[in-house]
């Protein structure tokens, strides 16, 4: 909240987390961005493999992040790099949820998420279809084609 100004307490993050942390604002640099955000610290746990994630939807999630933080308004020269407001917000979170114990990089992924509607889409893996949705239509003509084959086999043809 506004109130809440003091600088953030680094020793309440594990090695982990302080290192995604570091890492995230050297990445807000690099892309030009004067937001240290929610998915920069995304981008550095997963490059650094904290976060347990299957390999090819890490990538995924990765390339995707990199593509969006490249489309930010890019500011060059020196610049003094802000907290966003949805990482204050993550962090606040996984600070208060930890209490007393170190906040681990689990935790500061799970808090990440919550935060960001663009890693929550990127982590709907594929294969991991909303049952609301209906299915496109090549999977539907995919789904019929199997069916046709499994009664093809079944009537021995």
């Amino acid at each position: 909240g506004e109130a809440d100004t003091e600088p953030m307490d680094v020793s309440r993050y594990g090695f982990l987390c302080q290192k995604a942390l570091h890492q995230g604002l050297q990445y807000a640099r690099s892309f030009g961005n004067a937001t240290l955000e929610v998915e920069h610290i995304a981008l550095a746990l997963l490059r650094a493999e904290s976060v347990e994630l299957p390999k090819t939807l890490s990538l995924r999630v990765q390339n995707g992040l990199r593509q969006s933080l490249d489309k930010e308004q890019k500011v060059f020269g020196t610049i003094e790099i802000q907290f966003g407001q949805r990482l204050d917000l993550a962090l606040d979170e996984a600070e208060s949820k930890a209490g007393k114990s170190l906040i681990e990089e689990k935790l500061l992924w799970e808090c990440l998420i919550k935060q960001s509607s663009l890693l929550t889409s990127l982590l709907r893996q594929p294969d991991q279809q909303q049952p609301a949705q209906e299915p496109k239509r090549d999977e539907k003509v995919a789904e019929s084609t199997v069916k046709l084959l499994s009664m093809a086999v079944l009537m021995g043809l």
